[in-house]
Order: C-alpha cells, then structure tokens, then sequence
C-alpha cells in the first residue's frame, strides 16, 4: 500500500495535471468573475475552490475505502458515468443555445467539449474497468 505521502502526492498530481479540471474551472472562473472584481474577492473565489476540492476529494476517499462501497461502484459505477456523460452534454447544449455572449459560448465550449470527452472516455471504458480509476498506478 502506498504512503500517507505517496497517495497525497499520486492524489494531487493526477488533478493538477488533469485538462478536464482545467477546463472546468476557467470556465467556471471566466462566467462568475469579471476583470474588475477585486484582487482579494478573485483571491477568495480560489481559496474557496481550493478548500471545496480538497474536502470533496477527502470525503471521496473517505467513502470509497469501504468495501463494499467499493464493490458496488465497481459493478454499478458505469451507469453513473454514462449518466453524468449525458447530463454534462445536455447542459452544454442547453447553455450554449440560451447563451448571449459570444465569450460565454467560448467558455461553455470549454465545459461541452470536456464533458464529451467525459463521456466518450467513461462510455468506452467503464465496461473494461477492473479498479476504481484513482490513482496513476
């Protein structure tokens, strides 16, 4: 079993170097904050971003180290991603038909073609997967 460390390390590199999780969040960023939102505000929206994903990611590990917890997503985990996929679809389209702005459709364009990249990657795969897919192992 890998370290206190090791899986911290494995953890944070897998979501720093993730282009989806880029993707989403300048997105997200370039939607809600504008150029004259203060420095300290823009400083603020990334603390609680930061703090947000660091306690999910825990609560995620926190849930998936029970066994049977485990199990089930293995056997079941894959109509969670083709229903996510096609959630983060229709929102996509929903958003960029309603969509005003030409720089909103840029920043929802981000978001769509990350969730179709979501769901082709978990709709392809998710039949195959034989472990959770958390770690770079």
């Amino acid at each position: 079993p890998p370290t206190t460390h090791g899986a911290f390390a494995t953890g944070f590199l897998t979501n720093a170097l993730n282009p989806k999780c880029t993707l989403f969040f300048f997105s997200l960023f370039v939607l809600i904050v504008s150029p004259a939102t203060p420095k300290l505000i823009q400083a603020g929206y990334g603390l609680w971003m930061i703090l947000g994903t660091m306690g999910w990611f825990c609560l995620v590990s926190l849930v998936f180290t029970r066994t049977e917890v485990r199990r089930r997503f293995l056997r079941h985990g894959h109509w969670i991603d083709r229903a996510l996929g096609v959630v983060f679809l229709a929102y996509w389209l929903l958003e960029t038909a309603v969509s005003p702005s030409k720089f909103a459709w840029i920043a929802m364009a981000s978001v769509g073609i990350a969730a179709f990249a979501f769901a082709r990657v978990n709709l392809g795969e998710s039949r195959h997967r034989k472990q959770p897919h958390f770690s770079l192992m």
